[in-house]
């Protein structure tokens, strides 16, 4: 199961994301395209990704097919940086090869094991002490949906 939850923070041109769970690349697609439909969004916010919480599912070919759907959906994609938070050598491979393979996107991805790291590369007006607020926050929200989750299952 894969749960995901975000903040916008238009202030700071920035989206910071939470994802917990076993990542596809159609979930991920899913994800994305909701996103999307969120009024405060903007293909031009960097993003903070936090996936030292994720098992990533699927062939490294899959990374390819993730490419193909930003260059088929130009309105999502803008000049923007994606920081991804990773903790684990198959987070790390499978962003490293996204990296590699989305060198002609207008965006620019890189991984990285600490939030000081994507903070000063991503240049954004947020100190560490408030992202670690927000990134507790949203990991607590996950955890809520999970939850909300697991009751359903067990309602049926």
């Amino acid at each position: 199961m894969f749960k995901s939850t975000y903040i916008i923070l238009e202030e700071s041109d920035i989206i910071i994301e939470v994802h917990k769970g076993i990542l596809t690349l159609e979930n991920i697609i899913r994800y994305r395209k909701k996103q999307m439909e969120d009024h405060k969004f903007s293909p031009d916010f960097h993003i903070l990704m936090d996936m030292r919480n994720v098992i990533i599912a699927g062939k490294p070919v899959n990374v390819n097919d993730y490419v193909s759907f930003y260059l088929k959906n130009k309105d999502m994609m803008g000049k923007r940086r994606i920081a991804v938070l990773t903790s684990t050598p198959n987070q790390v491979f499978y962003t490293t090869l996204f990296e590699q393979h989305s060198e002609h996107l207008t965006q620019k991805t890189r991984t990285f094991s600490t939030e000081e790291a994507a903070l000063q590369w991503l240049n954004v007006n947020i100190t560490k002490p408030e992202l670690n607020k927000i990134l507790q926050d949203l990991r607590k929200e996950v955890s809520a949906i999970e939850d909300l989750q697991q009751e359903s299952d067990n309602v049926r």
